[in-house]
């Protein structure tokens, strides 16, 4: 949110979470078996929009894709990201197709009422 305050640098730094179920700590890679293919780091793009967050901004030209990725290194995961929804709108769409009760995330979709520039984390 803080470049929607129009700081033009914004950099954070605090504690991450997983918004799907995960049991392990290779979660993700068991189902992408890359490295017989003789490679150490990979890309995985445009996951189904079905296993995302509902924040995760769709694929404007794929509407079962996301606009995400994970990269692995050695088989295990290193770095997520994923464009976020910064409108309004659909935010509240896909939060009502996960079944999110939109009373109580009412603050966070407003927030995004004031405008916000497209971003990702």
């Amino acid at each position: 949110m803080a470049i929607s305050a129009d700081f033009t640098k914004v950099f954070s730094v605090g504690a991450v979470f997983r918004a799907e179920d995960s049991n392990t700590h290779r979660h993700l890679s068991s189902y992408s078996r890359m490295l017989k293919h003789g490679t150490d780091f990979y890309t995985l793009d445009k996951y189904p929009l079905a296993v995302r967050p509902f924040y995760t901004m769709p694929d404007p030209n794929d509407p079962k894709s996301s606009n995400s990725c994970d990269m692995f290194m050695r088989g295990e995961e290193i770095l997520s990201g994923a464009q976020r929804i910064h409108d309004p709108d659909l935010l509240t769409e896909r939060a009502k197709l996960h079944g999110i009760d939109i009373t109580k995330i009412k603050a966070y979709i407003d927030a995004f009422r004031f405008g916000a520039y497209p971003h990702a984390g």
